[in-house]
């Protein structure tokens, strides 16, 4: 693909992304988002137009500023799924002028490993998940719940 900037963004199912894409700030008429050969958003008249849009992103996105300000087209994409993995791409028209591509996204939607660690800890036992937020950095996240109480005479099942 010629042109356009490149960006990777990785998410965990169920959140909230949103896809960067910086326009020239000028007379943008139409934004167009799109993966493979489906319409993401096609959004142009100061709206969306759901005609063309795929079905399994209805209601899911919108541009973060819809007023485009400074050139923003960036686009929210809404309780991502691993079925929304793939590369998105953004093209924007201004006045008088064709579909021009500004960025190619990567987005990966990965289910991140939980950990869960079991502790004995005098009588009771504590269930512990560490939980990756990241796939480059490792900062963990513990989560105690509430202790379960084991009575004397028995062992906890490891």
């Amino acid at each position: 693909r010629l042109g356009g900037v490149c960006v990777d963004v990785t998410s965990e199912p169920g959140q909230n992304v949103t896809l960067p894409c910086q326009a020239p700030n000028n007379n943008i008429t139409v934004v167009k988002w799109s993966r493979a050969d489906q319409c993401v958003l096609l959004y142009r008249d100061e709206q969306s137009d759901p005609e063309h849009q795929h079905p399994s992103f209805k209601n899911r996105v919108d541009l973060q500023d819809r007023q485009m300000k400074n050139g923003n087209v960036s686009l929210i994409l809404k309780n991502v799924t691993t079925a929304d993995n793939g590369t998105y791409e953004c093209h924007v028209q201004k006045d008088g002028d064709s579909l021009k591509l500004i960025s190619n996204i990567n987005l990966s939607v990965v289910d991140l490993p939980v950990l869960k660690t079991l502790v004995w800890l005098q009588q009771t036992f504590l269930a512990i998940s560490c939980k990756s937020k990241s796939l480059s950095r490792y900062e963990e996240q513990v989560e105690v719940k509430k202790p379960t109480q084991i009575k004397p005479d028995r062992k906890p099942a490891l």
